[in-house]
């Protein structure tokens, strides 16, 4: 078995803005690659800061950051970091709407 590990993605932004330039640069490089792999591992901190009343139906750090994973040719089992630990609910919401599932 193979794998890609991602880790510490650290998307800024809240609401309609999110800024993931840097992590959708690195994936352009990564995809590049010529690597058979069996999935990817993001193993947490997705985001840089998740607010509490994050509404998981509105664009937001976590899901810009799940929206560059699905661009990679693997599918991807994604941990939650200390980032996103305290505010898990919304991201069960918004794992269900964008097909993740964290674990």
């Amino acid at each position: 078995m193979r794998f890609v590990h991602v880790s510490d993605l650290h998307v800024h932004g809240e609401g309609a803005s999110p800024d993931a330039a840097h992590v959708h640069q690195a994936f352009q490089k990564l995809k590049a690659v010529a690597f058979a792999a069996d999935f990817v591992a993001a193993s947490g901190d997705l985001v840089d800061y998740l607010p509490e009343d994050a509404d998981p139906q509105s664009p937001t750090a976590y899901s810009a950051a799940l929206t560059e994973l699905a661009t990679l040719p693997w599918p991807a089992q994604v941990l939650i970091g200390n980032h996103e630990y305290y505010n898990t609910d919304s991201l069960l919401q918004t794992d269900d709407k964008a097909g993740a599932r964290p674990s």
